[in-house]
């Protein structure tokens, strides 16, 4: 790409190749950096997301300066803690104003993991969108709140076979029956049977938006990271969060 290549022509190569995936039978994903000065062009990306037939994982990462962290020490899944906070801090994103912008533009979060220390604030969040596609062309689109009937899949996945699933391939009559299971078990049944009304001869894709928030650390030199982190790496034998891993020793 050109320095001078204009957001049209980035979307377009991104369609390409995403297309080129597709077609090898694999799921395609997007992701960005999310800084501070690049904020106003978050719902650019979500609507490109959105709009697109080929692609349905979005992943959002929060800036933050982990090289300003410093050296860490510790390990999981005892305490990590290190030294005074230096570094750029103005570019950093916090996670309430992703959720601002993006529920203003009518997503509902779905789930969401909290810190280990901070258990009120949202380090990791999802916002799940069903839409309907005909000729690669979006139609219709309704965003999704947890129900009872995702919790209770979740229960039963994990008694049988021992372990949460990771990945569901997308299946049109598949996402037609979690969409209707849905608002059976979580409400706002008549809005899901329209929508699936008016996408009966249409491709039904789930979407998902991912939103992480790395780890920070605090003025007293404690360090705050998900609960339960889904990011465990082993970093010079030591089991620490991977979005931190290059600051330990």
């Amino acid at each position: 790409l050109k320095d001078n290549t204009s957001f049209d022509e980035v979307n377009e190569l991104k369609t390409q190749k995403a297309k080129m995936i597709k077609e090898w039978g694999m799921e395609a994903a997007i992701s960005m950096t999310l800084t501070k000065s690049h904020l106003s062009e978050l719902m650019d990306n979500v609507n490109f997301f959105i709009n697109s037939y080929y692609v349905n994982y979005f992943l959002i990462t929060l800036y933050r300066d982990i090289q300003g962290l410093g050296k860490l020490r510790g390990e999981l899944p005892e305490a990590i803690s290190g030294e005074t906070k230096t570094g750029n801090i103005s570019e950093e994103v916090e996670m309430r104003e992703v959720v601002e912008i993006l529920n203003g533009e009518g997503f509902i979060p779905y789930c969401y993991l909290t810190g280990k220390i901070d258990t009120k604030t949202p380090r990791w969040m999802s916002f799940v969108t069903a839409a309907s596609f005909k000729n690669a062309q979006l139609k219709y689109k309704m965003s999704l709140a947890v129900s009872g009937f995702e919790k209770k899949y979740l229960k039963m996945y994990k008694e049988k076979h021992g372990v949460y699933p990771f990945f569901n391939p997308q299946n049109c009559i598949v996402n037609s029956a979690q969409i209707l299971l849905n608002g059976i078990y979580g409400g706002g049944l008549l809005k899901k049977l329209g929508f699936l009304l008016k996408s009966y001869d249409k491709f039904k894709l789930i979407k998902r938006i991912l939103v992480q928030s790395p780890a920070n650390l605090y003025p007293d030199g404690t360090v705050d990271h998900c609960e339960c982190c889904p990011d465990l790496t082993v970093h010079n034998g030591k089991i620490v969060p991977v979005c931190i891993c290059d600051n330990f020793d």
